[in-house]
């Protein structure tokens, strides 16, 4: 199957803004302080802060076998969080380990889904 790669552009803009302090909260617990987050802002959609792996406990991470395609960033794959008591939830964070070119930046960077993690700009 060939899967149809797009480039950035004025009908579809994607710009890349680095530095930005970015919490984040996930099973009320507070998981990442992260000063060098970089905020990706995607056409009409909100801005999404990719976060350094290094900030977070692996061994909470759960691989998942969900797979995603983006014609504009390529192809995201997908993992749980394990709560401190426990809990597992479920494809909450999402990568783009080999990125398109456009949004290199954010190879192997983690984000979160706003509507089942809090997300704070700083």
């Amino acid at each position: 199957m060939t899967r149809r790669v797009l480039e950035p552009g004025p009908e579809h803009p994607i710009t890349l803004e680095r530095g930005a302090q970015v919490r984040v909260e996930l099973g009320g617990e507070m998981i990442a302080d992260a000063a060098d987050a970089i905020l990706l802002a995607e056409a009409s959609y909100p801005a999404v802060a990719y976060i350094d792996p290094a900030v977070f406990d692996a061994d909470r991470l759960i691989a998942s076998e969900r797979r995603s395609w983006c014609p504009y960033k390529g192809e995201a794959d997908y993992f749980g969080w394990r709560t401190a008591g426990g809990e597992v939830i479920p494809d909450v964070i999402w990568r783009y380990a080999e990125p398109h070119p456009a949004v290199a930046a954010v190879k192997g960077r983690l984000a979160f889904y706003t509507d089942r993690a809090a997300v704070t700009l700083l």
